[in-house]
């Protein structure tokens, strides 16, 4: 599988501070220090750029797993912003500890973690209410964090202590401190968690951490003044950005070597690498009697959504529609939205034990009206059984040429829309029997109308479409 790397180039305005960089969906979030702004970058094309004002000199930047939100540290405000990204407004800024720096989520976005740098302390934040719930002890000027990947650890670089702190995320317990080498700055853990990268910044190399004994198992010598630090989804390369050596490292974890440089830009300071889209797969199956679109398994990413229409054939209808082993009715589709899980739909089909034979008849009581005239449609609606159709429903959209008059029937009710010119005979159950309405219209207009109406019901009737007739009332001039 191939990997993407980017490299995300910014100026560093505050020594040892991270200008951050991350994505969410097609949008690149870029915190700015020097003009207190982060830019979302929109990665369509062509690309657009919008600016939005959050603290003093933001640092961090982080994505929660959901792609909903965006956390930004501002070292100077001491507080954190939260950005909607489905309007890229601030909605809540929540005040931290001294110099807030590094920001990571948990898994399952539930939790926040942020370093502050002037408190030498961590900042942990319910995403849900937007509270600091603790405020965890560790070393002296922490700025990278990161998580394991099943939540259970956070790991923080302490630039000041030469250590990483090892958060218990149960007790929020610094369970054991390491010594990693002068000034480490970035954290990153492999996927499986086994393994943890440390940049140390002073001493130009990466600190492999083995996370099971919490002991360095040997340094990696990459450029000078390594920063940044991310791995590949499959576990199998280090990417370390290099602040002035002005290239990219990359690092064989197979080998816990330095096997290519990457030249980039000046002073790089953050290296991302484009996640493995999470996918889930949703399987349909359909029985006699009708069809499920999509008909085969469909691969869906995180957060989408995805349609299912179920259609009876001819002489059935929809018995259920069984969701994940839940009855979901007899329903003609079904949408599953921010799809996080598989799922599984599957629809059944019974044959129709009831069956109408619907019609309509319509003639007009002027074969030839003139514009200005006065005349009658007559609808009749009939049922030629066997079984009465239930819910019976005729509707008119009236030509433009007519204007409406009046309409009466011998059963059911009516109704007219005029912003529509729309009449709407609403008969409930028909009978096997000949229901009739008298439709009056004025002719405004020279020219031939036709009169097409439309009826449904909820009665299976496999003929219902070819038994309508259309009037065409041809209105001649005024004499």
């Amino acid at each position: 599988m191939k990997q993407q790397v980017k490299l995300l180039i910014a100026s560093l305005v505050l020594a040892f501070v991270l200008c951050g960089a991350v994505s969410a969906a097609d949008n690149v979030y870029v915190a700015n220090q020097g003009s207190d702004t982060v830019s979302v970058i929109n990665t369509t094309t062509p690309p657009e750029t919008n600016t939005i004002p959050v603290g003093s000199s933001p640092s961090g930047v982080a994505v929660s797993p959901d792609g909903a939100t965006v956390y930004v540290t501002n070292y100077f405000s001491n507080y954190v912003s939260v950005i909607d990204t489905a309007t890229n407004n601030v909605t809540n800024n929540i005040t931290v500890g001294n110099n807030p720096y590094g920001v990571a989520f948990n898994p399952d976005g539930t939790i926040a973690y942020v370093t502050n740098q002037g408190s030498g302390s961590v900042s942990v934040i319910d995403t849900a209410t937007y509270n600091v719930t603790t405020t965890i002890l560790v070393g002296s000027s922490p700025s990278g964090v990161a998580v394991s990947p099943d939540g259970t650890i956070a790991y923080v670089a302490n630039q000041g202590s030469g250590s990483v702190s090892v958060i218990d995320t149960a007790t929020y317990n610094v369970t054991t401190t390491i010594l990693v080498g002068t000034g480490p700055i970035g954290v990153a853990v492999s996927p499986d968690g086994t393994t943890a990268y440390v940049t140390v910044r002073s001493s130009n190399y990466v600190s492999v951490i083995d996370t099971a004994t919490n002991n360095v198992t040997t340094t990696i010598l990459v450029g000078t003044g390594p920063i940044g630090v991310a791995v590949s989804p499959d576990g199998t390369t280090v990417y370390v950005a290099n602040y002035l050596s002005n290239y990219v490292s990359v690092i064989d974890t197979a080998t816990n070597t330095q096997t290519a440089t990457i030249p980039v830009g000046y002073n790089p300071i953050v290296v991302a690498v484009t996640p493995n889209r999470i996918t889930y797969s949703i399987t349909p199956s359909a029985g006699t009697g009708g069809t499920i679109v999509p008909d085969s398994v469909e691969t869906v990413n995180y957060g989408d959504n995805v349609t299912f229409t179920i259609t009876p054939s001819i002489g059935y209808v929809v018995a259920d529609v069984i969701v994940d082993g839940v009855s979901q009715g007899s329903i003609n589709s079904y949408t599953f939205t921010n799809v996080q899980s598989n799922h599984e739909i599957a629809a059944t089909f019974s044959t129709v034990t009831k069956q109408a034979d619907l019609y309509i008849n319509s003639w007009s009581s002027k074969n030839n009206p003139r514009v200005g005239e006065i005349f009658t449609i007559t609808f009749k609606v009939g049922n030629r059984g066997p079984d009465t159709a239930k819910n019976v429903v005729l509707t008119l959209p009236l030509p433009s040429g007519v204007e409406y008059v009046d309409v009466n029937v011998d059963q059911g009710t009516t109704s007219y829309d005029p912003a529509t010119r729309t009449i709407t005979w609403t008969l409930d159950d028909v009978v096997v029997g000949d229901p009739y309405a008298w439709v009056q219209v004025k002719a405004l207009n020279q020219g031939s109308f036709i009169f097409q109406p439309t009826l449904t019901t909820d009665t299976f009737d496999p003929n219902i479409e070819s038994n309508i007739q259309v009037l065409p009332v041809n209105v001649l001039a005024k004499e």
